[in-house]
Parts: C-alpha cells; sequence; structure tokens
C-alpha cells in the first residue's frame, strides 16, 4: 500500500491547487461583494464550534479564529447550503495542512462531496447510511445482521460526514484518508473506507459476531454491547496506524470486489446526491439538488427510514446522543 501513497509535496500540491470549481472561488483576503456581506443564518453555530477547536497541540485562539473566517466565507459564498456540526472537523485539518490556501479545496470538498450534509433537511445525509448498510450486506451477511441490531447513526453518522476527522485525531493518518477519498474522487468512497474498517480488523469483526450470538445475554444488552464495539472503533490510538493502512488496503480490495453499480439502493438514490458520482457541473447540480429538497420531491431509498437500520431527524440526533452516552457510561467501568 505504501507506495501508492503520494508523497507529502504530492500531496499538499493536490490539496492546495489541484482541485477547485473554476469561477466560484471567492478570496477571503480580498473584500467581499456586498451580497457577500450578508451574514449567513449559520455562523453563531460556526462561532461555538471553532470556539472550542482545540484538539491539536499549538492550535491557538488565532487559530480558531482562522478557522472561523475560513468557513463563514465558504458559507456566504454558497449561501444556500447549512453548516453541520462536524464540517469544522474538516475544514481543521485542511487548515493545518494548508492554512488559508484551503480555500479553494474547501470549495471543491463542500460541493463535489460534502453537500448532501447541508441541505435545509438531513434525508440527503440519511442515505448514506442506508448505502453503507447495503454495502455490508453485499460484504458480511453476519456482520450486516448484527449491525442491524442497533441504530447506525449512533456511530456511523460521524465517520462518514467528517471523513473520520472527529473520531481520529491524528493527523498524518488524517491527511492519508483524505488523500485516499480525494485520489478516488466519489463520496462513496468514504462509506468503502468506513465498512473496511470494521472488516478488516479480525479482532472488531470477532467481538462483534460473539455478542452477536452470545444467546446467555439478553436480546437489548448485546445490542447494547455491539453499540459500544462501534462506538469505540476508533479509540485505540496505538493500533490505528497499522489499522488505518489495512483498512485503505482493504477499501481498495472492496471497491474492485462490491463495485458502486452492484449496490441495488443506489439505483433509488436521487440523481442529484454526490453518491451518484461526480458532476461536469458542480454547480447547477448543486443548486438543482437545493430545489428537490426545499420542494420536498428528493429521492430516498424506501428502506431508509427503517427503523432497524437508524432513524431520521429528531430520533436521529437522539439516537447519537444515546450513544454518546451510553460510551461515557461504559468508559467509567
Amino acid at each position: 500500500m505504501d507506495e501508492k501513497l503520494l508523497s507529502r509535496s504530492e500531496s499538499l500540491d493536490i490539496w492546495t491547487s489541484g482541485k477547485q470549481i473554476e469561477g466560484s472561488y471567492i478570496d477571503i483576503s480580498k473584500e467581499l461583494s456586498e451580497s457577500r456581506d450578508i451574514p449567513h443564518r449559520d455562523e453563531s453555530q460556526v462561532k461555538l464550534d471553532t470556539d472550542r477547536s482545540y484538539r491539536y497541540p499549538g492550535f491557538d485562539d488565532s487559530d480558531c479564529d482562522a478557522l472561523y473566517n475560513i468557513i463563514v466565507s465558504e458559507l456566504r459564498n454558497r449561501p444556500v447550503l447549512r453548516y453541520y456540526q462536524g464540517y469544522h472537523d474538516i475544514v481543521q485539518v485542511l487548515y493545518l495542512r494548508c492554512g488559508y490556501n484551503c480555500l479553494k479545496l474547501l470549495d471543491y470538498i463542500t460541493v463535489c462531496y460534502l453537500r448532501d450534509f447541508m441541505m435545509s433537511s438531513f434525508d440527503p445525509a440519511t442515505v448514506h447510511l442506508t448505502v453503507f448498510m447495503n454495502l455490508m450486506r453485499y460484504a458480511d451477511q453476519a456482520v450486516y445482521r448484527a449491525l442491524q441490531t442497533v441504530p447506525i447513526a449512533a456511530f456511523a453518522l460521524s465517520p462518514i460526514i467528517t471523513w473520520f476527522s472527529h473520531d481520529i485525531q491524528d493527523l498524518d493518518l488524517l491527511h492519508l484518508l483524505f488523500d485516499d477519498i480525494l485520489q478516488h474522487e466519489s463520496s462513496i468512497y468514504v462509506i468503502y473506507l468506513y465498512a473496511s474498517f470494521i472488516l478488516s480488523d479480525n479482532l472488531v469483526r470477532g467481538r462483534i459476531l460473539a455478542e452477536y450470538y452470545n444467546m446467555e445475554s439478553q436480546e437489548q444488552e448485546r445490542s447494547d454491547n455491539v453499540l459500544m464495539i462501534m462506538t469505540n472503533l476508533f479509540r485505540k490510538p496505538h493500533n490505528l496506524p497499522k489499522q488505518t493502512k489495512i483498512a485503505m488496503s482493504y477499501a481498495e480490495d472492496l471497491f474492485k470486489s462490491v463495485p458502486p453499480n452492484r449496490l441495488r439502493v443506489l439505483s433509488q438514490v436521487d440523481p442529484t446526491s454526490t453518491l451518484r458520482g461526480s458532476s461536469s457541473d458542480p454547480e447547477s447540480l448543486l443548486l438543482t439538488q437545493v430545489s428537490r429538497v426545499n420542494e420536498k420531491v428528493y429521492f430516498i431509498p424506501e428502506n431508509t427510514t427503517d427503523p432497524r437500520s437508524f432513524w431520521s431527524g429528531a430520533f436521529m440526533m437522539a439516537a447519537i446522543a444515546v450513544g454518546c452516552a451510553m460510551y461515557m457510561t461504559y468508559a467509567k467501568r
């Protein structure tokens, strides 16, 4: 796998100049036009999140201010999009790698990879979780059945919508993962990577199946234990460097053995979703998607609201809160 990875200089060149949407970028260092001076409705939440972004050594108040300015610049550049918690985690990785040079790449990633998570409704985001479960069904039936017993949003949402940057705090590993995602030029590859972290770790897979088939425990207890295994997937920092490279290699093979066109659920996904692949005109696709979501004509797979998989809307947020609370309870044991 190592020989396939980009060198730091090659990677940095791609990050800073290789990906952008022509004609759409607004330079934060220049005076914004009158229309860009209008505050975005989510700026207060951005401020709350960036003011507590001290996850990495040496990140100080001036960096928090820079992070806020970068995100606000992009939101004012794309006022039809909504901010979501976790977006700042991705931007922080870009900023720490490239400084203000990340602005063009951020716009590209936002429009071409993250826009599903930035609609007025969270429905387009939940489809990513449906696709994740569909992939697991093809890749490993046993693990798929075990995961059906837990609220998927409680553990799968964070790594997918933050490109692992909320769950992994090792910048070198995040650089590798971001490189891998950008090289594949597809938002669905994030799902393949996440599935590979689960399936390529024999210990994790074994523990999931052991809990699922443990007939001595009550059904709810088995479900809770599977959820805890998934919640703690990235909480072994000493193993992460090795496991990340294994997962990246596994994802390459999984992408070939179970390509996206084999996932039946994708045929039910709205054509404006990032999951349907790249477009030669992402700007137009973005506006069409916003319109379809707002007019409530956005296509959602039939099993998206299946409660065995995950809950949508307020129930999804509650599931995440429950998952976090359960983790804290188990961590104190």
